[in-house]
């Protein structure tokens, strides 16, 4: 049983490999009658030019078409064999239906290629792939060189199924083809596939074909704001054949059908533009139209009516100023060098009202140029004036910067301190003065029975019961000079050494005086008065920001080295106060301050 078992699965195993190796024989096989029949197209092509040899004709049609046919048989068997190639065959199956659709367009071959056979080839393309994307191009094992290409075949299919629905007077097919082959040329080459089908020679092809699809589908097309986007369309596609022509041969002109037709889509799009939301972007690109067409003074209005209105943006409006000022500098029409210059004009009276520019010199300076070069003397002059009041108040402005670096005086509070003096029980004062350049500063700080729980140690103790805390009246007195300085328009920062001294008188009170020689009480609930000392110099960032010329605000931080000792009516050397407060963990020491404080002041230069 085992036996037979291997052996089923072992045959199964060989029918897999056998089928997969002939499903790619198949594939092998499709491409060699593809290839054929390419050839085939290119010869019928040539001999259908001459206009000869119809009985050569129908044999090379009959040969093509049983290639077509063999090959998409091939694939359809290769379906069968491997399922991992089923998107290869039905890609290659499109292909070769295209290629019998096409072998249809050349007139001499219909007797073979009838219209029903491409119809159906159509219909079978459409059937394996619906969208663009319904075969996915990077699971295919056999792809075309790119994207592009690969892309393009389907567009072919849509083309192909436009062409046969206009025959067919297929109305609703054919507006959805043209429709759907338009979107594809704006998705796969932009806003400006109109010009890039007359720049890029591999995409000349795309001209006839926009053609055909345009002044077939403005016809049948009902919905209005389609309409004369497709209108305005065809006229770029004019514009820019006729810009092509003229590259290569100056003498170029558009016959007077071309010409009537251009006529008949301006007028159309001019008297149904209300009916479309993108009415700004229709008026350009009939303006860039009409500019390629050598038809500046048209340009120049469509633009006009696209720019100069509430809608433009400060870009658009000094674009039209640019651009329209080379076309005025170029032309040798007074005529039209007048109009631009009045619609220059126009341009910047909206760009001066609508932006406010009347603070900025280098948009006065360009109003001013602008309006001198529009003829409106007026309002040049007075731009210049505005100009010339800036450059003063900026000649003012660094007067005061240039004084301010080599003289200065400001005093500054502690906001919170001032405001809730009682609370707080201190009061603090600060000064800067620079003479010369040279900058220094002093602080005074005054406390009145202020009990702080942070200072002298106190922040390292948790409440136990025991008192850990300080209650002091005394001052702090800081002098400071600045090492450097960087200054912006409102703001500046610096970096300052600071020396700073304190004596603080603690509150009275009575405790345990300890001989520390003789480590025993000597004195039982003695009264003492003890005072602090403190040196400290830190290196200090300041950040000032000047509220207005007067009233600034600031902020600092600083860090240091300080040292601090304890003195009393007992000497410290001698004797130790029975007081967590005052005990030799916090009495002398040498401390690394940190520091944060916020000033607001005035300044008087």
């Amino acid at each position: 049983m085992r036996k037979l078992i291997l052996v089923f699965f072992v045959l199964l195993s060989s029918n897999l490999l056998i089928s997969q190796s002939q499903a790619i024989k198949n594939l092998e096989y499709w491409q060699t009658n593809f290839n054929r029949a390419g050839q085939i197209y290119l010869d019928i092509y040539e001999l259908s030019i001459t206009g000869e040899n119809d009985s050569l004709i129908y044999l090379k049609s009959i040969e093509a078409l049983n290639c077509i046919k063999l090959g998409i048989a091939q694939c359809e068997e290769a379906k069968l064999n491997n399922r991992n190639l089923i998107e290869d065959a039905n890609f290659m199956i499109t292909r070769s239906c295209l290629q019998g659709a096409w072998f249809n367009q050349i007139e001499e071959t219909n007797s073979v290629f009838t219209d029903s056979l491409a119809r159906s080839f159509i219909k079978k393309c459409f059937i394996l792939r619906p969208t663009v994307t319904e075969i996915p191009y990077y699971e295919l094992n056999y792809k075309p060189e790119n994207v592009v290409e690969f892309e393009q075949l389907f567009f072919d299919q849509v083309f192909l199924s436009f062409l046969h629905s206009v025959e067919d007077g297929d109305k609703e097919t054919a507006l959805e083809m043209g429709k759907s082959y338009i979107d594809d040329m704006y998705y796969v080459y932009g806003d400006f596939f109109p010009a890039n089908i007359f720049t890029e020679p591999e995409l000349h092809f795309e001209q006839s074909r926009i053609f055909k699809i345009l002044r077939n589908i403005i016809p049948l097309t009902e919905n209005k704001s389609d309409k004369i986007n497709f209108s305005t369309l065809l006229v770029e596609y004019l514009a820019n054949f006729y810009f092509d022509q003229k590259m290569l041969d100056n003498e170029f002109s558009l016959i007077q059908d071309e010409k009537n037709l251009i006529v008949e889509l301006e007028n159309d799009v001019v008297k149904n533009i209300h009916h479309s939301t993108e009415s700004k972007q229709l008026y350009l690109r009939l303006a860039d139209s009409f500019f390629l067409l050598d038809e500046p003074k048209k340009g120049i209005d469509y633009y006009s009516l696209a720019v100069l209105n509430e809608t433009s943006d400060k870009y658009e409006l000094k674009h039209f100023i640019e651009l329209t000022k080379s076309i005025a500098d170029t032309t040798n029409s007074e005529v039209l060098s007048n109009l631009i210059k009045n619609k220059i004009n126009e341009a910047a009276l909206l760009y001066k009202d609508k932006y406010n520019v009347m603070d900025d010199d280098t948009e006065l300076k360009f109003l001013y140029e602008t309006f001198l070069y529009a003829g409106n003397l007026e309002k040049a002059e007075a731009v210049q004036n505005k100009i010339l009041e800036i450059e003063a108040e900026k000649l003012e402005v660094e007067r005061v910067r240039n004084r301010r670096e080599q003289y200065g005086f400001r005093i500054g509070f502690a906001p919170l301190k001032l405001l809730y003096l009682n609370k707080y029980s201190q009061f603090s004062v600060m000064g800067d003065i620079k003479i010369s350049g040279f900058e220094q500063g002093f602080r005074y700080c005054q406390y009145n029975g202020f009990t702080d729980k942070y200072r002298f140690g106190a922040w390292m103790y948790v409440p136990d019961g025991e008192k850990s805390t300080n209650t002091y009246s005394g001052y702090e007195i800081s002098y400071w000079v600045t090492l450097g300085d960087l200054t912006f328009e409102e703001m500046e920062q610096k970096l300052c050494l600071e020396a700073r001294v304190g004596i603080y008188n603690f509150e009275t009170l009575n405790a345990n005086i300890v001989n520390r020689e003789l480590d025993y009480i000597q004195f039982y609930d003695n009264e003492v008065n003890p005072v602090g000392h403190r040196y400290d110099l830190s290196l200090v960032y300041r950040v000032t920001v000047f509220a207005s010329e007067i009233f600034f605000i600031e902020t600092n931080f600083g860090m240091g080295l300080g040292y601090r000792y304890l003195t009393s009516e007992f000497s410290n050397d001698t004797f130790i106060i029975d007081d967590v407060r005052y005990s030799d963990s916090r009495w002398p020491m040498v401390t690394a301050p940190i520091r944060f404080g916020f000033r607001a002041g005035i300044r008087f230069l």
